[in-house]
């Protein structure tokens, strides 16, 4: 079981968890960790507040500025992250992912020849993955993973057919033929790897070596295995056993089952023209989303009360706020986008749909505050409106004390995100919307013309009959 490790890393842990879906700067702090230095941030963010005390998000944020040292480890150009999701009915949510990575130009004479395909396709109680990979000079692989769940949620039966290609050129032939003499016991050593890794809760029941060539410049095998078992808690009990030092949450897979996967699919594809890999996954999820992102939400804010390095007011913003407030993503999207070019950096959030209902509008607005108190210098917009539903709607009040908008009506206003006070002071007014008196009388007029209009035109009617 890992634990969070410091107070740095639980903040952040946090903030990942809800303040990105409350807070701008937060989510703008986010995005700043990719660059060394932020040169500018841009865009703005609205809380739209509802009757119901429901808030919604909807943010644009765009921060440049130079690489860190972080970024130097990778060679991308570019990468782009969407997530939408989109309920169609009360116990159905669609959801679309789509992940692109633009690799930098310096990796085209590595990567020139290198194909690669993977989809996946899965509906109860199936799952199918496809496998086509082919780096010359390296390895190849072909083949299919087949998983059946014969008990819900994670027990089942894996099968995997694989055709496998090794190059001698990286894998010597006297190595490779010294390894189809000895795959008869490499079953046994695998077997007892698996049980002991999962706490036998994973058996390996099959590993057959079915065929093997040998080429002049490569040797291919056709490999099966199977294996069975609860494969949920067979990987908790794997991770467990890992030390790590970047994370400390330990998560039940079996205690959260507000939700199970209908169906979805999953393709991967390399484009050697752009050297881009492109990742598209779509699915339905069935269940409460919402009641299962919550329970995600409140299991991780346990664990961190669980430490004793939290103070007072630590603890109070956990159990006063941050648990009592409840999220909905299930009409949602979320986009990330990020570029490098030379030495320059550009990262850009936009949000729409998030919800998050908290306590009180007191205490998100007080949270608010100290995040924006927190905040770089930046030309960033912060608007709060006021929604509507049904015949109501929010009218925003300012107080005197806060700082003066920039723009002002009684269903929004807008600040410089620079140099705002006393956000927490705004206070919001439940009003009953209706039509107005000369509209009542105008509909009325319209009506009784009309009636007369049809009176007049059906007695002219009877009189000719």
């Amino acid at each position: 079981m890992t634990r969070i490790s410091s107070l740095r890393t639980r903040k952040r842990l946090l903030i990942t968890i809800l303040f990105s879906l409350v807070v701008l700067p937060a989510a703008l702090n986010q995005i700043s960790v990719l660059v060394e230095a932020v040169d500018a941030s841009v865009g703005q963010i609205t809380f739209r507040v509802y009757p119901d005390e429901i808030v919604e998000i909807i943010s644009e944020i765009t921060v440049r500025g130079t690489l860190s040292s972080w970024e130097t480890k990778y060679s991308y150009e570019s990468m782009t992250l969407s997530v939408e999701t989109e309920s169609v009915s009360d116990n159905e949510t669609n959801v679309q992912i789509d992940y692109d990575i633009k690799l930098d130009a310096s990796l085209a004479s590595a990567l020139a020849n290198l194909d690669f395909e993977l989809s996946l396709e899965s509906s109860s109680p199936t799952t199918e993955i496809n496998l086509h990979t082919d780096y010359p000079g390296y390895v190849g692989l072909d083949g299919t993973l087949t998983f059946t769940v014969t008990e819900p949620p994670f027990e089942g039966v894996l099968d995997l057919e694989m055709d496998v290609t090794l190059y001698y050129a990286l894998y010597p032939r006297e190595q490779v033929e010294q390894t189809v003499v000895m795959f008869p016991m490499m079953k046994t050593e695998l077997a007892s790897m698996i049980a002991d890794s999962s706490d036998g809760e994973v058996v390996l029941t099959k590993l057959e070596l079915i065929s093997s060539e040998m080429g002049e410049a490569s040797a291919t095998f056709k490999v099966e295995m199977t294996l069975e078992g609860n494969f949920g808690t067979g990987i908790q009990s794997g991770i467990q056993r890992m030390e790590s030092s970047y994370s400390d949450v330990e998560v039940d897979l079996e205690e959260i089952t507000y939700t199970e996967i209908e169906s979805y699919s999953v393709d991967i594809i390399f484009e050697k023209e752009t050297f881009t890999f492109k990742v598209t996954s779509e699915g339905t999820i069935r269940g409460d989303l919402d009641a299962q992102m919550n329970a995600l939400k409140d299991l991780y804010l346990d664990e961190a009360l669980e430490e004793d390095s939290l103070d007072e007011d630590e603890r109070a913003m956990i159990t006063e706020v941050l648990k009592p407030t409840e999220l909905s993503i299930t009409d949602s999207q979320v986009t990330f986008w990020y570029s490098v070019e030379g030495n320059e950096t550009t990262a850009s959030f936009e949000t729409s749909g998030l919800l998050f209902k908290p306590p009180s509008h007191e205490q998100w607005l007080e949270l608010l505050q100290e995040a924006v108190d927190d905040a770089e210098e930046s030309d960033m917009k912060l608007i709060i409106e006021g929604g509507e539903k049904g015949n109501e709607c929010i009218v925003v009040n300012v107080p005197d004390e806060t700082t003066t908008p920039e723009s002002m009506e009684p269903q929004r206003v807008e600040w410089s995100l620079d140099g705002l006070e006393n956000i927490d002071k705004v206070t919001f007014e439940v009003e009953t919307q209706g039509l107005s008196l000369t509209g009542n009388t105008t509909l009325m007029a319209g009506a009784v013309i009309a009636g007369i209009v049809v009176s007049v035109v059906a007695i002219k009617q009877l009189k000719l009959a």
